[in-house]
């Protein structure tokens, strides 16, 4: 029995090497699509010092229900606003995925949440000071989900001990 202990080793032991090697490829792809650098004007940020507060959005799904009652209205596109919905929960997902293989911090929901969160916040407000996104919450809360969802798939995967 002693050989099927050292396969589960074993197999942790890649998982965690695999992880790694797709975990940074996959930050810089989050930071290109979170920066898209064509629409970035940092340059011209202190030109607008009203632009923080017209492209910020606190109140959560403010934007998101505006988005669905325009949508209704015929007045937005329902495959944009689909569109946007998928992409903001989708980029998380990995991060739950592998955070977990990578870090004991991603072991724990709660833990990996704070790190989503975290992560996202950082996102966000570098898009708003860089001028190439606007800071929302609904994007953080979907962020937040898709971190949940990549957690999920996670502990779908296999026990803490095989991790696969």
């Amino acid at each position: 029995m002693e050989g099927k202990g050292e396969e589960y080793r074993n197999a942790a032991a890649f998982m965690r090497v695999l992880s790694k090697c797709v975990f940074v490829p996959y930050l810089v792809l989050m930071c290109y699509v979170m920066f898209p650098m064509e629409y970035c004007e940092l340059y011209r940020y202190m030109a607008y010092p009203d632009f923080v507060r017209q492209m910020t959005n606190l109140i959560p799904m403010k934007e998101t229900v505006k988005c669905i009652e325009l949508c209704m209205q015929g007045s937005y596109p329902a495959a944009a606003l689909a569109k946007n919905i998928f992409i903001h929960l989708f980029i998380f997902i990995p991060w739950g995925f592998f955070l977990p293989y990578i870090s004991e911090w991603g072991e724990t929901l709660l833990h990996l949440s704070i790190t989503v969160l975290a992560a996202s916040l950082l996102f966000e407000t570098g898009q708003l000071l860089m001028r190439c996104g606007s800071f929302d919450v609904d994007d953080v809360i979907l962020h937040v989900v898709g971190g949940i969802i990549g957690f999920g798939l996670y502990r779908l995967c296999g026990d803490a001990g095989t991790k696969v």
